[in-house]
């Protein structure tokens, strides 16, 4: 095995840690952008406005809100709000 190697496992294993990193840090904000939206009835945002909320970025925002879209747990209305999702 060669010296070179090991940085490289070394890089890629803290390319992953970053990643899980990343992915806690986006289940909790879901658990949270979730939550609120089901704690305050009538809650009704846009992306800018849950983005200066919580104060993250766009990208991050746009991935929470289409994974709560795509789950069910959020309705988008045809003016741009974001709302908790009418029971059935």
């Amino acid at each position: 095995m060669s010296s070179h190697a090991d940085p490289l496992r070394r890089q890629d294993l803290d390319e992953l840690e970053r990643a899980d990193a990343t992915n806690t840090a986006l289940h909790d904000w879901l658990v949270l952008i979730r939550a609120e939206f089901e704690e305050i009835p009538g809650l009704r945002l846009t992306q800018a406005q849950v983005e200066e909320r919580w104060e993250l970025d766009a990208g991050a925002v746009a991935a929470i809100l289409g994974t709560l879209l795509a789950n069910g747990a959020l309705h988008l209305t045809s003016e741009g709000d974001y709302t908790s999702a009418e029971p059935l």
